[in-house]
């Protein structure tokens, strides 16, 4: 009888592992959703500079070592400098929430094919922090939106399953 409490226990205790896990993972994406929210919102009043796309491609990643287990996503990788008061910056940010990767490599291919290599841009950047920069100021799509339901999703999941189980 011992050894079955000594087993409930130990696996009541690795539940609550993940619950918490669960709820942190959550809570750091409803975060980091909502701070793309505000950076997206004050985008829209950053000054302008005029840049240069200096690398434009897709990048594949790949999960898995079979081809029935692999996953394969994609990610446009733009990256361009700027200059700001005789001072030049680079970055690779295109949008608030855009790191978030697909798998499908269509919507990737459309934005390097808006920033080709070599292109001239104007960079929209914080004047109070010029190495913050984007290409696409504002909301540009639901990334934002659908991070935010994941970590509410997430978080709600770990309350839920502690509740459940104690």
């Amino acid at each position: 009888m011992n050894m079955a409490v000594e087993h409930i226990s130990i696996f009541m205790n690795e539940i609550l592992i993940v619950c918490s896990i669960l709820f942190i993972a959550g809570c750091a994406l409803i975060f980091t959703s909502i701070n793309w929210r505000i950076k997206a919102r004050q985008s829209l009043l950053w000054e302008k500079a005029e840049g240069i796309i200096i690398d434009s491609r897709v990048i594949e990643s790949s999960m898995g070592s079979s081809d029935v287990g692999r996953s394969v996503s994609y990610k446009a990788f733009i990256q361009y400098t700027y200059t700001v008061n005789g001072v030049q910056y680079s970055s690779e940010r295109v949008f608030w929430g855009e790191s978030l990767q697909s798998s499908r490599k269509a919507p990737s291919k459309q934005l390097i094919s808006r920033f080709p290599k070599g292109e001239k841009v104007v960079v929209f950047f914080c004047p109070s922090n010029p190495k913050e920069s984007v290409l696409i100021y504002g909301y540009y799509n639901d990334n934002i939106i659908i991070s935010l339901v994941s970590g509410i999703l997430l978080a709600i999941s770990g309350i839920v399953v502690y509740f459940l189980i104690r």
